[in-house]
């Protein structure tokens, strides 16, 4: 049987040493890197599953998904751009690019 943890959360009561503190930056890493963010930090997934948690899974998961749609996006939009002939818009290029501007800052936003 697995003792219980501590209250505080700070104490793993099996070993005695103190659990490994959530970064500063983690947040903004798994949404830029997902689960990559293992390696990033040297550490287990128990870890990061357990700062998922700290963080709030389910805000940071939707954040997460925001940001891979708004990375789709950008490259739909270079893949246009690249294979359009230069005859394309000025106004449309810019209109385009400031829409992904827009949504890149409403998902940086929720991540303040």
């Amino acid at each position: 049987m697995k003792p219980a943890r501590t209250n505080e959360n700070t104490q793993d009561v099996r070993a005695g040493a103190p659990l490994r503190e959530r970064p500063a930056d983690f947040r903004e890493q798994f949404i830029r890197l997902g689960w990559d963010c293992v390696d990033h930090y040297s550490t287990s997934w128990k870890v990061v599953a357990r700062w998922l948690d700290e963080e709030g899974r389910a805000a940071v998961k939707a954040d997460r998904k925001a940001f891979r749609q708004l990375q789709g996006l950008e490259h739909r939009f270079t893949t246009i751009v690249d294979a359009t002939p230069s005859v394309m818009a000025v106004s449309s290029a810019r209109a385009i690019g400031r829409l992904i501007a827009d949504v890149g800052t409403t998902i940086g936003q929720r991540t303040a």
